[in-house]
């Protein structure tokens, strides 16, 4: 190979650009993770490790994603009764509880309500006009 980085050219010698001392740190860091009390080491990925945490309750705290996609569908459409693209984003939010694999948990009357609103209040629309049924 020529013309490629060092390290894709010799994978038996594999060198990245490391500053003297960063390596025992990852590997101290490493180490550290399995300790219970905070050190200096590793108080930086304690709190990355906290923030990942707090990000994921977050996420699932939204639901899941053709669930927040209705919604948002749902509320753009009764915020903008007059902009067209509210039509589309509520045809394809409620087109995703058709083809998503997400068929856990209760149903929902999120695709009825976002279907109803479509027609009501885009009755003339393409989307409407594609839209022909609803799924839960």
């Amino acid at each position: 190979m020529s013309g490629g980085p060092k390290d894709i050219e010799q994978p038996g010698n594999i060198q990245t650009e490391v500053q003297a001392g960063d390596e025992q740190q990852a590997d101290d860091d490493v180490k550290g993770m399995t300790l219970k009390g905070a050190t200096r080491e590793n108080s930086k990925l304690r709190r990355e490790l906290k923030a990942m945490h707090a990000e994921v309750e977050a996420l699932r705290a939204i639901g899941d994603a053709r669930a927040y996609a209705t919604r948002g569908a749902i509320e753009w459409a009764r915020s903008h009764p007059s902009d067209p693209l509210a039509a589309e984003a509520l045809a394809l939010a409620i087109d995703g509880w058709r083809w998503s694999a997400c068929n856990d948990g209760p149903k929902s009357d999120l695709p009825r309500r976002a279907f109803a609103l479509l027609h009501r209040q885009f009755p003339q629309s393409e989307w409407a006009m594609r839209t022909k049924y609803w799924y839960d």
